[in-house]
């Protein structure tokens, strides 16, 4: 917990490297680690400032694949 990288999560839900730094730092700045994203949902993207759906789904596609993959 906390040596999460982030910046490379959203490099593989496919983010461009703009957003995924800020999304990055938003995801810090609200505690969410590897031991919490799979609870996320689609409010939460929008109350932390996430507000492109098209990234949005791109980082729910990645987290469901993650699950199947991890089994979380």
């Amino acid at each position: 917990m906390g040596n999460f990288d982030w910046f490379t999560f959203f490099k593989k839900c496919r983010i461009n490297e703009f957003y995924a730094l800020q999304y990055a730092y938003i995801f810090m700045r609200h505690d969410i680690d590897e031991t919490t994203i799979d609870k996320i949902q689609k409010e939460d993207f929008v109350y932390m400032g996430i507000k492109y759906v098209g990234h949005i789904l791109k980082i729910l596609r990645y987290i469901k694949e993650m699950k199947k993959d991890t089994k979380m």
